[in-house]
């Protein structure tokens, strides 16, 4: 097991994903071994982004410093490891970790305009992604797929798209785009979108604001406290809804409650009726 760095310049060709001596030390990673991108070194990654199809690493790290680019929109950079790591600050990331079973997103750069992502990923074998803080997107472009057992968010934002099969997803903070199905989905502060036509087994509202726009089915929805919005005009049903506390609105002419059950714990409780 190697610790290579990507410094990008010293092969033939500058940005080069397949030229050898672009590693220091010389030579493509291998497996096992693990790699950085560091603020010593930022060349952007720019062509062969997918030279390491297939390469199980160690840990991948893009420290804080780096601020190159990585792939473009047509072209992701594989790369896929025991660990991915990101730190950087380049509004312009296109990675896909493939089975990289641990994602941490520590921080990124800002998004270049309204509507992207600064770091875009997919992956097919994510058991959990952490985004602590940052601008994301999780197989956010059309056509991408992604499997993620469990995404934990503390802040930043983060879209989920609609090719991915979600199943854990839990909010603490962040401000979440959710276009796809998933199991379960707590939200404790920030807020959570649901958008397009994605089911919800259960649903659960603990804090902050759950804005639901998605045509789905929600099997079971929990309401302890925050607010829960089903979007006006919106043809929804929610089989059955659990209220502890906290607001739930929705329109009638649009939304089947098929079982309401309020909890009697003399907790504040409001059901908003508004009609579009």
């Amino acid at each position: 097991m190697a610790d290579k760095l990507w410094n990008g310049t010293l092969g033939t060709t500058a940005g080069d994903f397949s030229d050898a001596a672009n590693f220091t030390p010389s030579g493509l990673p291998t497996t096992g071994d693990n790699l950085r991108f560091t603020g010593q070194y930022t060349q952007s990654v720019s062509s062969n982004e997918s030279a390491l199809t297939g390469v199980v690493l160690g840990n991948i790290v893009v420290e804080r410093g780096y601020s190159g680019s990585l792939g473009d929109s047509t072209s992701n950079v594989m790369l896929t490891g025991s660990r991915f790591e990101y730190y950087g600050s380049t509004s312009s990331a296109f990675v896909d970790v493939e089975d990289t079973a641990n994602v941490f997103i520590y921080s990124t750069g800002a998004a270049s305009s309204t509507g992207l992502r600064a770091l875009y990923l997919v992956g097919a074998g994510i058991s959990q992604l952490v985004l602590v803080s940052g601008s994301v997107g999780l197989a956010a472009m059309h056509g991408q797929s992604s499997v993620a057992s469990s995404v934990r968010v503390a802040g930043g934002s983060l879209t989920i798209g609609n090719g991915v099969t979600l199943t854990t997803l839990q909010n603490k903070g962040g401000a979440v785009d959710v276009h796809c199905a998933a199991t379960t989905i707590t939200q404790y502060s920030g807020s959570v979108t649901l958008k397009e036509s994605g089911a919800t087994t259960t649903l659960n509202c603990a804090g902050g604001l759950i804005t639901d726009g998605s045509t789905g089915t929600v099997t079971t929805a929990n309401v302890t406290d925050g607010q829960l919005v089903v979007s006006y005009g919106i043809a929804k049903t929610i089989t059955t809804l659990n209220q502890d506390a906290g607001t739930v609105t929705f329109d009638p002419n649009n939304v089947t409650i098929s079982t309401y059950n309020l909890a009697t714990n003399n907790r504040p409780a409001t059901v908003s009726v508004s009609e579009a």
